[in-house]
């Protein structure tokens, strides 16, 4: 191997293929059961008082902006792994 010719990999990972895109309220549902499973060990869909909470802390506020505010993982199957959740407030 010379300088000049690039490294290669011996062990490459697969490529992830998922997104990373801010919350809309038809993924609540989605998110709502990921906090259930996270946080209270849970795995079950969450009732509507949970979506409901999720939706107005997410995505109902006035200082709501969409690349500011809570984004999540999805996966190419179009399945939620991650959300990574924001209060929107201004000071």
């Amino acid at each position: 191997m010379s300088l000049l010719e690039p490294p290669t990999a011996v062990h490459t990972r697969p490529s992830r293929k998922g997104t990373v895109r801010p919350m809309t309220g038809a993924d609540v549902p989605e998110v709502a059961r990921l906090f259930l499973k996270v946080f209270r060990g849970a795995d079950r869909p969450a009732d509507q008082e949970l979506q409901h909470y999720l939706c107005t802390l997410a995505l109902a506020s006035p200082s709501h902006d969409e690349m500011l505010g809570t984004q999540i993982y999805e996966q190419q199957d179009g399945r939620i792994r991650s959300a990574l959740l924001a209060v929107p407030m201004r000071f």
